[in-house]
């Protein structure tokens, strides 16, 4: 987020608030493990390194939306003071423990349907 607003200041691209180029950065850092763990199929890689690879990236997901979230929150609040680090806190954790609970939701229905 910061080299893309240090680029619009310099003129090498659109000139972007500190606050946009800091939510579209933390857009950009949700990387999608989908190759990833393709590849882990495909070459029988130990089941845990394929259980951490999936965790860290519902943690990732999770910090991703929370800076998101914070980040347009602060670009609608002009004087920035209703953005806590406890809300900031809050919200990682139900994204993070509500995207696991989701997930074991829908293992368990697909487990029960197919």
């Amino acid at each position: 987020g910061f080299l893309i607003w240090l680029a619009g200041v310099i003129g090498l691209s659109y000139p972007l608030s500190i606050v946009d180029s800091l939510a579209f950065g933390s857009l950009l850092s949700a990387v999608d493990p989908v190759a990833t763990l393709a590849i882990f199929n495909s070459l029988n890689v130990p089941e845990v390194l394929y259980t951490l690879v999936m965790g860290e990236s519902v943690l990732n997901d999770a910090v991703s939306i929370s800076l998101y979230r914070m980040f347009v929150s602060l670009e609608a609040d002009d004087d920035h003071d209703t953005v806590s680090i406890a809300a900031v806190l809050l919200d990682f954790t139900w994204s993070f423990f509500g995207s696991i609970i989701i997930g074991i939701l829908v293992a368990f229905g697909s487990a029960c349907i197919f």
